[in-house]
């Protein structure tokens, strides 16, 4: 059992304070005292912990459909970021982006939850260059920003 482990732990920690009084000459009644005093402060500490332990909910893992429906709703909140989702803000909703488009690049997505995210407009590949402060004229693994840019640049835009 996991406590007991910790008791014997504590346990040491107290034969060692003891040695400790023994070492600079506190009698036996003083050391009945201290020890007396520091089990009258973890008790009570202890009580204070177990009235406000509350049952621990178990990590269940959060649907498809849920987490689609939190994509959606945050998209509506933020639909300058809907495909970039904050990692420090949603962390899970960005790991769960991050899932589609990992699934989407290793031909996995389901066809049922490729047609929902397309519907709602979910980007499955992010262009290499979107973000980055580039040149007009810049190198691309990605034929269509290469094309856009130059396109832009070309028309002055």
């Amino acid at each position: 059992m996991l406590c007991t482990s910790y008791a014997d732990k504590i346990s040491d920690l107290l034969v060692r304070y003891d040695h400790c009084l023994q070492c600079n000459n506190y009698k036996l009644v003083q050391r009945q005292d201290k020890c007396a005093s520091i089990y009258a402060k973890f008790k009570h500490f202890m009580s204070n912990r177990v009235t406000v332990v509350t049952k621990h909910r178990p990590m269940w893992r959060t649907s498809w459909e849920y987490m689609f429906k939190h994509w959606l709703a945050y998209g509506e909140n933020n639909p300058e970021k809907r495909n970039k989702v904050s990692l420090r803000l949603e962390p899970k909703l960005n790991n769960w982006v991050k899932e589609q488009r990992r699934h989407f690049s290793n031909d996995t997505l389901k066809l049922d939850r490729f047609n929902k995210l397309d519907a709602a407009g979910f980007i499955f590949q992010l262009c290499a260059c979107h973000g980055r402060k580039t040149t007009p004229y810049h190198s691309s693994s990605n034929e269509d920003c290469s094309i856009a840019s130059a396109t832009d640049a070309e028309s002055g835009k």
